[in-house]
């Protein structure tokens, strides 16, 4: 039997992945390198906690595993160390943990602009003023000094399959990295199978963004709705990430968000600032007719999945667009106007993208499919 060792980043959707993997026959331990030993959210007991690196993978190669999984690919100071690993290494990707931006001083494996201009200058996420100029050089001197480059490359050139949220996605990441083959896997949640109900209900409530990250690029997005006098509540997640980051410090980029909204006339913004369950937070989001994503990298599909499913019109932009705008009938940013409330999405339509969300995340076929590549790997 395969014995495959599962790396954590966080305590998130741990519990899910441990359901998933109990269906094949495999046998599969799952860790975490945290710094702390009581988890918040993690409910089974068999999950490990490592706080040192060095002896997590000293277990790992003393313990014959197979493979490696690792869900996320995030980078972390101090990953030269898992170049020790002896399996063969998976890796599960998210979005965050394969894109930087454009003026990021470590290049990962897909980098594109993933800002607009306003958000851009309110959160400050490396922003071509004179101390981010002043500052460059430093930055880039102590990425080479450290290898932060070359750590990140070998890590990534170690891995023998990955696995992306959208296809498109692994086309851009094997243009880096070619010797890398694709992992079928994805946070399927059995659970989330909903039945098509036609969409009738006809509001003026948006959803704008998933989350609080700045590559929602919420002030754009809540700067077009104003300047095209789109009246409309705007739900707006601000839940989570919380604290400071190399790129953005949450709390402050909270309060740019709150601040600039303070000014609009045609927008009623609802902050949703409190961290709640997954299911919860979709019967919230279920009140609004519409949603808005503004990210330029792939994200948040679990919520525009959600509002595939329930018949909602949707405007997306960037990388999104251009994946689901080809199985979809979704919208462009640019599309926004204040006429988007007159009527619901047709039902043809809504039909479509139930369908095309119903027959992705068929479980059972999931699974098989599983199965048949560790079986054949």
């Amino acid at each position: 039997m395969l014995k495959i060792c599962h790396l954590c980043p966080d305590e998130k959707f741990i519990d899910l992945a441990i359901d998933i993997f109990s269906h094949l026959n495999i046998k599969s331990e799952f860790f975490t390198n945290l710094k702390y030993d009581k988890y918040n959210c993690i409910k089974n007991t068999k999950v490990k906690n490592y706080r040192n690196l060095t002896d997590l993978i000293n277990y790992i190669n003393d313990n014959e595993f197979d493979f490696v999984i690792f869900h996320s690919l995030y980078f972390l100071e101090h990953k030269y160390k898992l170049l020790k690993l002896k399996p063969k290494i998976i890796g599960i990707t998210w979005g965050y943990d394969i894109y930087s931006d454009k003026n990021d001083i470590l290049k990962m494996a897909v980098d594109i602009d993933l800002f607009k201009p306003l958000t851009r200058q309110y959160a400050n996420v490396m922003n071509n003023n004179l101390l981010y100029k002043v500052k460059y050089p430093f930055k880039w001197l102590y990425n080479k000094i450290l290898r932060k480059q070359w750590q990140y490359d070998s890590f990534l050139n170690k891995i023998s399959y990955i696995s992306t949220v959208l296809p498109n996605e692994f086309e851009l990441v094997s243009k880096k990295f070619q010797n890398v083959k694709p992992f079928p896997f994805d946070y399927m949640d059995p659970k989330a199978n909903i039945q098509f109900v036609p969409n009738e209900s006809l509001n003026n409530n948006i959803l704008v963004g998933h989350c609080l990250l700045p590559t929602n690029n919420h002030i754009d997005i809540l700067n077009i709705l104003e300047e095209r006098k789109i009246k409309c509540n705007a739900y707006i997640p601000l839940a989570y990430p919380n604290g400071k980051f190399e790129q953005f410090d949450s709390e402050k980029y909270k309060n740019k968000i709150k601040e600039f909204c303070k000014a609009l006339m045609y927008v009623n913004p609802i902050f949703i600032e409190n961290y709640i369950g997954k299911y919860e937070y979709f019967k919230l989001i279920d009140n609004c007719s519409c949603a808005i994503f503004g990210q330029l990298r792939q994200e948040a599909i679990g919520n525009i999945n959600h509002m595939l499913y329930t018949g909602k019109k949707i405007f997306l932009d960037g990388i999104n667009y251009q994946y689901y705008s080809k199985h979809t009938d979704i919208f462009n940013i640019d599309d926004l106007n204040p006429n988007i409330f007159d009527n619901v999405l047709d039902i043809k339509s809504q039909e479509r993208n139930y369908n095309f969300i119903h027959q992705k995340e068929n479980y059972q076929d999931y699974i098989n499919n599983l199965e048949k590549f560790f079986t054949t790997c």
